[in-house]
């Protein structure tokens, strides 16, 4: 990411991103933050999206066989920890 985008607060990454993309639906995670200091939340961004027409997808989170939700980092620390 660059320094525009990561300065740029909730509202601002909202409006670029209708204008840029004119999105019909938007996907996210439930944990996903956007904007300045991650203010933005997939709760807010629902918020915004719907009075503009545009659906928003929040994905629930997908555990493991012993409850741990799936993550980048997970994922991450899986593929570092693989020797195959």
């Amino acid at each position: 990411p660059t320094r525009e985008l990561l300065s740029m607060d909730a509202d601002e990454f909202i409006r670029r991103l209708v204008e840029a993309v004119n999105p019909r639906t938007v996907y996210c995670g439930y944990n996903f933050t956007f904007g300045k200091n991650a203010s933005g939340t997939a709760e807010y961004l629902v918020k915004k999206l719907q009075p503009l027409g545009i659906e928003t997808d929040v994905t629930s989170a997908v555990l493991t066989a012993d409850g741990t939700p799936v993550s980048s980092s997970l994922i991450r620390r899986g593929v570092l920890d693989f020797d195959g």
